[in-house]
């Protein structure tokens, strides 16, 4: 005999499931687990390298806020992107 399932149970369950299959459908064809495909979008602007140096330039105290780094060192990127 079958217990109770909770709603939230029933919905982990399907999502799950609905995971695997997907899984399941993009590698049932080729069978290329290690096979990592081309990401598609647009690449990011602000790079590991611009991370690098907005963090070693906040950590020496030379700006004190985002704004401020912006304004000084990267005024080609918009300070939301920062």
């Amino acid at each position: 005999m079958v217990g109770y399932t909770s709603p939230t149970k029933k919905a982990c369950i399907c999502h799950d499931k609905a995971a695997v299959k997907r899984i399941f459908n993009w590698y049932a064809k080729s069978e290329h687990y290690y096979e990592i495909k081309q990401k598609t979008g647009r690449p990011h602007f602000f790079t590991k390298h611009y991370t690098c140096c907005a963090v070693h330039t906040l950590a020496m105290g030379q700006v004190c806020d985002v704004t401020d780094l912006q304004q000084k060192h990267f005024l080609h990127i918009d300070p939301k992107t920062i």
